[in-house]
């Protein structure tokens, strides 16, 4: 990051796992499926409920996760890239709790999940696919 950039590099690393507390968020854990960006932001995917019609392009069950209690895929529609700034005012806010890490192939599965979902964006599939590379 240049010096003197508005943003801190953020600390968190594919794998890691965090819920967002806003109360008008649903409780569902959120994970890191990739390094920062240039900019320092993490593509993040959240964990939801399996329902008829959803993406099914990767399914969790309880046992690969304690954080999960149902049969539970991963929301691609509702990725996005989670800036420093927002992860520091999540925190100062209290409105942040770091979960238990994924596994390294529950990782992979969702990482893989994400380019095979039509459901997710073209430049959030970009900067996990570099993850996915660097990390091999």
């Amino acid at each position: 990051m240049a010096p003197g950039s508005a943003q801190s590099p953020i600390d968190l690393s594919p794998g890691d796992i965090f819920y967002n507390l806003n109360p008008g968020s649903p409780r569902h854990p959120w994970i890191v499926a990739s390094r920062p960006t240039e900019d320092g932001s993490v593509v993040i995917f959240n964990f939801t409920t399996k329902r008829e019609g959803c993406d099914e392009a990767c399914e969790i069950q309880p046992q690969e996760h304690p954080a999960v209690h149902d049969p539970t895929v991963i929301a691609y529609r509702r990725g996005s890239l989670l800036a420093p700034v927002a992860l520091q005012t999540m925190r100062r806010l209290g409105m942040y709790s770091r979960g238990e890490r994924a596994s390294p192939d529950l990782l992979r599965r969702i990482q893989e999940g994400d380019i095979a979902s039509e459901f997710t964006p073209i430049k959030l599939q970009r900067f996990v696919e570099e993850a996915m590379e660097s990390s091999t």
